[in-house]
């Protein structure tokens, strides 16, 4: 390996080794002609390898002197531009000063410019607003607090029309105005007006939703749920729903007869046809099927098929 001559070449041929050591060696071993992967030659003049080290070390001098040379034009750069960024930065903030208070004085003029009757009828508008608006939400509160004289009678006439919908949504209403009443005498009678009817609803959809769930009815089940999540009743749905699919499965396995299961009869049972070694793998069976078609149903019903499944 040639001595490089250049700081660039001597920092490249640097940068190829990790052991400063290695680099030593390579560059002060003699080659086979001017290739570098040509095979080394054995040292013989000492001569030859003073003048070498001493031809190596001249470079690293020099590279050394550069390498100083350009951090300290570094060194002046950022010192000379620290300044200068100061400076910047001080113009700005005093150019922003400077604009804030031409802002100041352009909306003081503005104002002074406005006559007094103008600015006296100005305010009155921004007054008259916002009564408006006060009177406006005073309007909306007594109209729902209104409405619940005719609450009653009019979701008992849209349960008896089978609206259950149309139920959910007038319960759902008035509820939201139950906050008007909060910290009142009249705050308890209709609570449990609100309560009564709710009760009156689910018992009247209970019937129909059972017998839903029985036909796998995934559209009138989600319909269903929709209605119950409106009145706040989504716990009682999911009971209904899992009580009823889980019946079939629950009867099988505690009234299914084994010939080897009565703990209180030393006598086989009476219909016992099998026994429970017999028995298990059949109700694993209808178990496993209930639970793919669960799979299906319950991802068709509820918003969040993965809770409602883990919970069954």
């Amino acid at each position: 390996m040639s001595i490089p001559t250049s700081t660039n070449q001597l920092v490249e041929s640097l940068e190829q080794y990790e052991d400063v050591v290695s680099w030593i060696n390579d560059t002060l071993t003699p080659r086979d002609g001017d290739d570098d992967d040509s095979s080394p030659l054995p040292l013989t003049d000492l001569a030859e390898l003073d003048h070498q080290i001493t031809q190596l070390l001249t470079s690293l001098d020099i590279a050394s002197e550069d390498a100083s040379a350009q951090i300290e034009r570094l060194i002046d750069d950022v010192s000379r531009g620290i300044p200068r960024l100061a400076y910047d930065l001080h113009f700005m903030k005093d150019g922003a000063s400077t604009l804030q208070n031409a802002l100041v004085g352009v909306l003081q003029r503005s104002r002074d410019a406005i006559p007094k009757e103008t600015s006296a009828a100005l305010d009155n508008l921004h007054q008259l607003d916002t009564v408006k608006g006060r009177m406006e939400a005073a309007r909306e509160v007594l109209r729902e607090a209104e409405s619940w004289s005719t609450l009653e009678h009019e979701v008992t006439s849209l349960i008896a029309e089978k609206s259950y919908a149309k139920a959910a949504e007038r319960l759902s209403e008035a509820n939201k105005s139950m906050v008007v009443f909060q910290n009142t005498p009249e705050y308890d009678p209709r609570r449990n007006l609100m309560v009564n009817l709710q009760n009156q609803l689910e018992a009247a959809l209970s019937t129909a939703l059972i017998s839903a769930i029985n036909a796998q009815d995934s559209d009138a089940c989600k319909e269903y749920f929709s209605i119950f999540s409106i009145i706040q009743r989504e716990s009682e749905f999911r009971n209904y729903y899992y009580a009823s699919r889980r019946s079939t499965i629950v009867s099988l396995w505690q009234n299914t007869p084994l010939v080897d299961c009565d703990p209180t009869s030393k006598a086989p049972n009476e219909g016992a046809t099998q026994g429970f070694a017999d028995f298990l793998p059949k109700f694993y069976t209808n178990f496993t099927y209930l639970l793919n078609t669960e799979r299906t149903s319950i991802c068709a019903i509820f918003p969040d098929p993965s809770f409602t499944l883990s919970h069954a």
